[in-house]
């Protein structure tokens, strides 16, 4: 991730950290969710990414993007 992108962060023990973060190019604030996992929590994760990407609604996030 490069570091231009990098604003602020919360992290937990156990929980996922949230980045809070500017796309430049766009000049749109985005939210990064960075997850420890596991190789079975990764499969659920994509499901659940792919999934959240149909749904199209102004109280429901948008994913931009998933991956390793």
């Amino acid at each position: 991730m490069a570091a231009r992108w990098l604003q602020a962060y919360e992290a937990g023990v156990a929980a996922p950290v949230v980045l809070a973060a500017t796309n430049e190019a766009l000049r749109q604030r985005v939210a990064i969710k960075l997850l420890r996992s596991t190789d079975s929590d990764r499969g659920r994760f994509l499901r659940e990414a792919q999934a959240a990407s149909r749904v199209e609604s102004d109280h429901v996030a948008r994913v931009l993007d998933v991956g390793r």
